[in-house]
């Protein structure tokens, strides 16, 4: 689950919670942020494994941005939810492989669900 939350801030905050479980070994999850071309990347690290039998993750990814950011977000998950509360941005990109988007009152001058 991707939520990003709104709050009286300067900076630009990421914090990784919940596990990963399998019947098979694997690592735990990583939080890996990055900036490429003037744009912040946050990104959950993973082990690339095979898995045989059972695979359960309960991640939450809660992104915390200044309340008056309004520039652009391109959120991505794979079998996730994305949760956005009440924003107004220039670009918004949301893009779910499966899952849900949940948006609160969301204004923005472009938008694409891709």
């Amino acid at each position: 689950k991707l939520n990003i939350i709104q709050e009286k801030r300067s900076d630009i905050k990421a914090h990784l919670s919940g596990k990963v479980s399998s019947s098979s070994p694997v690592s735990e999850p990583e939080l890996e942020v990055y900036t490429s071309g003037g744009i912040l990347n946050i990104r959950v690290k993973t082990q690339q494994i095979m898995v045989v039998g059972f695979y359960n993750t309960n991640l939450t990814l809660d992104v915390y941005i200044p309340e008056d950011y309004s520039k652009a977000l391109k959120l991505t998950t794979s079998s996730g939810d994305i949760s956005i509360p009440n924003v107004t941005l220039n670009d918004l990109s949301c893009k779910l492989s499966s899952g849900s988007l949940k948006l609160g009152k969301v204004v923005a001058a472009s938008f694409a669900d891709n």
